[in-house]
């Protein structure tokens, strides 16, 4: 097979199982005493009492809050010891990533995997229960992390980071704020937005984009009209589009939308997935005035056609609905100021370069800042 043809293959290493219940997952993994279980107090909450009796438990928030570092990880991985063959994940993004991390074959000092990502290798097996919609972490083969001492975010990638196995169970996602459940669909639709345009999309990943942002909007069209706590009745749905999105995300990997959010992130405290929306309209706005191909255009039909609006409406449409489901918050209310547009601008150009050659329109320092001035 030529390079052309295996960038445009589709793969998926991660097995997908559903399950009804908390039970039938317990059931379904057979924790073990030779098992490492990484999950923090709000997930743990859920499962029945004893449940994890049988093998070692990590809880992730006792090791601090905020954005994992690799001191974080490094203290996990020697409270971890060696002797452990599956590694199991049940928590949120956070969670998930700090799971993928334990489970390779070296994992300390963290930091030293960015040196050459390429040698990472996994010796345990790896199975991941998201308890939060929106993340994808359980279908790919990314994780993150922050180096101690720096406020920079950084992106690991490898194959050695996809799981074996994804559990979905909505019942994970009972009790959460719903607050956190519309934010993270809005970073499931932002997913499914950038890599239905990729370049490196195929015709299997758009489909499970389609898909996914069809399933988003319903919800949030029928959480507007019959209340916000409807939400609730849907959990099921969401975390099937958040991994839909997950999965085409996996194959394409995000763009500029996600290198915008960054800041929004690191800087500003802005929640991932809140940040991935302030960002989405006005990235893609920008990508809509300059020469694009064709994908953007049939994007703009495909929202046109579910919000019935004409296709130059379409994120005019997209940010008046999703105002309704996650107020829409000004930067200058967050404490950004015109003076550090360009701050968050070379922030962009400098550390976020992989997202942004990933974008399929490529856009200037100068319409960054312009993106950042018109969020203000």
């Amino acid at each position: 097979m030529n390079s052309l043809s295996k960038s445009k293959s589709f793969r998926l290493r991660t097995e997908i199982i559903p399950c009804i219940s908390v039970a039938r997952v317990l059931e379904g993994l057979g924790l073990k005493e030779s098992d490492l279980v990484i999950t923090d107090q709000r997930s743990k909450a859920v499962l029945p009492h004893g449940a994890l009796d049988k093998c070692k438990v990590l809880m992730r928030d006792g090791y601090g809050s905020g954005l994992t570092t690799d001191a974080m990880l490094d203290r996990m991985a020697q409270d971890a010891g060696a002797g452990y063959e599956r590694v199991v994940g049940i928590g949120g993004g956070a969670v998930m990533d700090c799971a993928k991390i334990l489970s390779l074959e070296t994992v300390s000092p963290s930091r030293d995997l960015f040196l050459e990502p390429d040698t990472m290798r996994r010796d345990r097996a790896l199975a991941l229960v998201p308890a939060t919609p929106g993340s994808g972490s359980e279908v790919s083969p990314y994780a993150t992390m922050c180096i101690s001492g720096s406020p920079e975010q950084r992106l690991l990638e490898s194959p050695a980071l996809a799981s074996d196995e994804a559990w979905l169970c909505p019942d994970f996602l009972s009790g959460l704020p719903m607050q956190h459940l519309a934010a993270a669909s809005c970073e499931s639709f932002v997913h499914a937005c950038e890599s239905y345009v990729s370049p490196r999309g195929t015709f299997v990943s758009r489909a499970l984009c389609e898909k996914a942002v069809k399933a988003i909007l319903g919800i949030w069209r029928d959480s507007v009209r019959h209340g916000l706590g409807t939400v609730t009745k849907y959990l099921s749905e969401l975390q099937q589009a958040g991994t839909l999105a997950g999965i085409a995300y996996a194959l394409t990997g995000a763009a500029t939308v996600h290198a915008v959010a960054y800041p929004l992130t690191v800087r500003l405290g802005v929640p991932h997935g809140e940040a991935c929306y302030l960002a989405f309209s006005e990235v893609f706005r920008r990508y809509d005035q300059k020469s694009h191909p064709r994908a953007l255009e049939e994007l703009k039909g495909l929202l046109s056609r579910i919000l019935r609006c004409r296709e130059d409406e379409a994120f005019d449409a997209i940010d008046r609905l999703a105002g309704l489901v996650v107020p829409r918050r000004r930067l200058r209310d967050l404490g950004m100021t015109e003076e550090r547009v360009i701050e968050f601008t070379d922030t962009v150009i400098t550390r976020c370069q992989l997202l942004t050659s990933n974008s399929f329109v490529e856009l200037s320092p100068g319409d960054i800042a312009g993106i950042f001035r018109a969020l203000l």
